[in-house]
């Protein structure tokens, strides 16, 4: 996939690869903003079941490429529009707040993560019986796991930093509050 790894031959095409999504996360951002109306009967939830529908899509023979550009290029920015839409309730805004916080560290962690996984499953393609169902259960741990990991880094790192960061700017008088 371009954009993924380093190098030229992948950094170059994927630059309007990553453009594409700044690009559009800046206008659903200004179409949701000159919007605030909510939908009262509109539910979060089945807006996150919409979100998580390209996931449940099978490898397919002509190529996964098509599933990737209808779920980035439509499923995905009709979800978006419609979660900010949605009311959630005070504890799925909790939990969405929390998954935020994890958002950047999971970023971060993630290659990582995997690099460790692939090391401990083996690298090779197992296909059908128990083994396969050892890998999915792994898989799922692994991503508990690096939310987990991804939030305590949040807390205890992160924030921290930051905190410590701001405070020093504000002491030197180079950091203003945002207007």
């Amino acid at each position: 996939a371009w954009g993924w790894s380093g190098g030229a031959g992948s950094s170059l095409p994927g630059r309007p690869r990553a453009g594409f999504g700044v690009g559009a996360g800046g206008l659903l951002h200004r179409y949701v903003a000159a919007r605030p109306a909510r939908a009262a009967g509109l539910q979060p939830m089945p807006v996150l079941a919409l979100a998580m529908l390209p996931l449940l899509v099978p490898d397919l023979p002509f190529g996964d490429g098509w599933v990737d550009v209808v779920a980035v290029g439509l499923v995905f920015p009709v979800a978006i529009v419609l979660g900010a839409s949605a009311p959630p309730t005070a504890r799925l805004l909790a939990a969405f707040a929390m998954l935020g916080a994890a958002s950047y560290p999971v970023y971060v962690l993630h290659v990582p993560a995997l690099k460790l996984l692939e090391r401990v499953l083996g690298a090779g393609e197992v296909a059908g019986g128990p083994l396969e169902a050892l890998h999915v259960l792994a898989g799922a741990a692994s991503v508990v796991a690096l939310v987990a990991c991804a939030l305590a880094r949040d807390r205890w790192y992160d924030r921290p930093l930051r905190g410590a960061l701001t405070g020093w700017l504000r002491r030197r008088g180079t950091l203003r509050d945002p207007v």
